[in-house]
């Protein structure tokens, strides 16, 4: 039986850091939950804060407040 984590390209939470992710054969070969959207989706940044912001119900201002965290930190 395969070990479809050894041969192929699924990516794996990380659960050592706030939410990024890994994988082995990606490239780049982690980021953030969001970079996660960009390479599953094809997301742009803009469109995975509002696919989660949707999901968790966040109001526009909860929603300005999380953009600029995650930009202010790279």
């Amino acid at each position: 039986m395969r070990d479809i984590f050894k041969t192929d390209p699924i990516p794996r939470p990380d659960d050592s850091d706030g939410g990024g992710y890994i994988c082995n054969q990606c490239t780049p070969k982690g980021g953030s939950g969001f970079d996660l959207l960009a390479l599953v989706f094809g997301y742009s940044f803009t469109e995975s804060v509002n696919q989660v912001s949707a999901l968790l119900e966040l109001s526009d201002d909860l929603k300005e407040w999380a953009v600029y965290s995650v930009t202010k930190a790279d």
